[in-house]
């Protein structure tokens, strides 16, 4: 009898290891069907603008699968625009992006503007890449499963540029800043009720963007827009050190990470929207869209809580910010890195230039103008070396020279020594360390954009306070 007994435990056994074994393979199945369901259906979050149904795909693909249907999307835009199909391109547009401007007319009225001082010859298109994700930084808004491509234009102005004029070089070189830039597209399901099939759409147009280089107008008509900027250094707790310190400069140029939130806060309730540079410039020179209420933040001097404290509040309350960089600096202890700032910038940031060591231009420049243009070429060259786009904004170190007795005829002799410098190395716009704080900026002084000083070491009822003037 007790033979029999093991005999049967042993087929008990054996029954239940089978059972254990058909279940992980049934488990398994399971697992292949609900993860190749996750791959290859598509996420029903829908888009709705100008009357265009949108379920976005977040399909894997094997990389450079669509390769050649992403060039002819950017050749046909890129053939329209030089065609002046502006109903075309904006049929080619993303709801999401359709949405920004306030019809289409608007948009067709901004091509013909931006590119009627110039002929468009041509454009070429370059490689294709995939990108798991890509941030608009004019809505702060992620796009996963994108595609980049690369397309130069080549342009050249309809009338022949009189070298002795203070023309900017942005318009001399208009063919090397409109080289290889990026193009970004994403496929969509169209109509997914409806059966209308995938489709690429548009969210920028490279050389055909807002985003794209500013070219200056050798004229531009006075045009004045009230957009508050505000300056920030530090973005940390003080430290202790600080504190106590009666010579110390970090508690007036530090704003702790809870009080820059509760600003955000303040903003987002005021419905604050974030502006680039390149929408303000656009706005100024080519009539281009802007939100009800925008707003800029700006950052000087390049340090690591820009990446640590500063980034992610900014990208919590759907902002972008840009930051000014010490290139010189870039690394150093306390200074945030090239890694840092390029997932910033991947991430919808901006970047300008600080010069190379952040010393006063106005006194380079009255000591030698050649060092000074050294300052402005090489920090700039350096930043679109290690970032790969293009840099046309600067900030002035301490706000000199226009922080000077501009009574006198020497500061004088600086400010417009270092602002034809500025034309003369590419720039297209300079922030101030302000003396008086003003939010109009001007279309006829882009080297001289005003800015709103934030106080450190204060809470948040002084500091709306102290904004209320400025953005009630």
């Amino acid at each position: 009898m007790k033979s029999i007994g093991e005999k049967d435990v042993r087929q008990n056994h054996l029954l239940f290891a089978k059972f254990l074994m058909i279940s992980s393979i049934i488990l398994v199945l399971v697992a292949g069907a609900l993860g190749a369901y996750l791959i290859f259906s598509p996420v029903h979050t829908t888009f709705v603008g100008a009357k265009t149904t949108v379920t976005r795909y977040v399909r894997q693909t094997t990389p450079g699968q669509y390769q050649a249907e992403v060039t002819q999307v950017g050749q046909r835009y890129m053939q329209a625009l030089l065609q002046q199909r502006y109903a075309l391109m904006w049929s080619m547009l993303h709801p999401d992006v359709q949405q920004m401007w306030p019809n289409e007319q608007a948009f067709a009225a901004y091509w013909q503007h931006r590119f009627h001082a110039f002929k468009l010859k041509k454009f070429m298109t370059g490689q294709v890449s995939d990108l798991s994700n890509w941030t608009n930084a004019e809505t702060m808004k992620e796009y996963e499963q994108v595609s980049k491509l690369s397309i130069s234009l080549q342009l050249d102005p309809i009338k022949p540029i009189n070298l002795n004029t203070q023309t900017s070089a942005a318009t001399l070189h208009a063919n090397e800043l409109f080289r290889n830039l990026p193009f970004i597209v994403q496929r969509v399901l169209i109509g997914a009720n409806k059966g209308e099939g995938n489709r690429w759409l548009i969210l920028n147009g490279g050389p055909a963007d807002i985003e794209a280089p500013i070219l200056p107008p050798a004229n531009p008509v006075a045009k004045k827009i009230k957009v508050p900027i505000l300056m920030y250094h530090y973005i940390s707790e003080i430290p202790a050190q600080d504190k106590v310190n009666p010579y110390s400069y970090r508690p007036g140029l530090t704003v702790t990470p809870t009080v820059f939130s509760q600003q955000m806060d303040y903003f987002k309730k005021l419905g604050y929207h974030t502006i680039t540079l390149n929408q303000l410039f656009s706005a100024l020179y080519y009539d281009g869209p802007l939100p009800a209420k925008p707003i800029i933040f700006s950052f000087d001097d390049g340090y690591v809580d820009a990446y640590t404290n500063a980034y992610p509040i900014l990208r919590a309350h759907g902002y972008t910010g840009i930051f000014y960089i010490i290139t010189g600096k870039v690394g150093w202890a306390g200074q945030a890195s090239w890694p840092q700032l390029r997932e910033m910038l991947a991430n919808g940031m901006q970047m300008g230039s600080h010069t190379i060591d952040h010393r006063a231009l106005g006194d380079v420049w009255q000591i030698s103008p050649d060092d000074a243009r050294h300052e402005l070429e090489t920090s700039r060259q350096v930043l679109e070396d290690h970032l790969q786009t293009v840099i046309q904004q600067f900030c002035y170190p301490a706000g000199d020279p226009l922080n000077k007795n501009q009574a006198l005829a020497s500061t004088q002799n600086q400010i417009q020594g270092v602002m034809s410098l500025l034309n003369a190395t590419g720039y297209v716009g300079a922030v101030n360390d302000p003396r008086v704080p003003s939010i109009t900026q001007d279309s006829t002084n882009p080297y001289i954009i005003h800015r709103l000083r934030v106080l450190g070491n204060e809470n948040i009822q002084s500091f709306e306070a102290e904004m209320a003037p400025f953005v009630a």
